[in-house]
């Protein structure tokens, strides 16, 4: 919590001093970078989390109460808090894009630009930080793993297991 708040004040800070001097274009061209980083997360966490540790997903689906769910995904927090940073800043870009044609006709917003862009840009690098955040925390489950097991093993098993399969045709 402490460190999303620190995000917070970095990114209303560096908004308001940063933010104002930028052309509508060039927030739109952040927040676009944005997004896309965003849909990257999502992808390399999901197969992350698709194979590497696939009884995560198995788990949260078959939980049978709200409250099962919770606990489970207490455990995973570090896998699954990547992809809810993701879906929540993707759908945050998409509902600005829809919206910022018509936002940019009201007069208060017209008035005001220099402070909509500020907010814009801090809006821009608080979700920028956030996702830089789960990135990192994201690495860390597998690289406890990858220090638990040795990488020739997997691959003598991966091995073993398909010369089984080829034996059974």
């Amino acid at each position: 919590m402490r460190l999303h708040a620190i995000f917070m004040l970095l990114s209303a800070t560096a908004g308001w001093f940063l933010g104002g001097e930028l052309t509508a274009s060039e927030l739109e061209e952040i927040i676009t970078n944005l997004k896309g980083s965003a849909e990257v997360l999502f992808g390399i966490i999901g197969i992350w989390l698709s194979i590497l540790f696939p009884e995560v997903l198995t788990k949260l689906s078959v939980a049978s109460s709200i409250n099962e769910l919770f606990e489970e995904s207490k455990k995973y927090k570090r896998l699954i808090l990547p992809i809810m940073t993701s879906i929540v800043t993707i759908c945050f870009i998409i509902g600005f894009q829809v919206l910022l044609p018509p936002i940019k006709r009201i007069d208060f917003v017209l008035k005001h630009a220099t402070s909509m862009k500020q907010i814009g840009f801090a809006v821009a690098l608080f979700g920028s930080l956030e996702l830089i955040f789960s990135y990192v925390i994201s690495i860390f489950p597998v690289l406890e793993m990858t220090r638990r097991v040795d990488s020739t093993e997997i691959i003598k098993h991966d091995v073993l297991e398909r010369d089984k399969q080829i034996q059974k045709r």
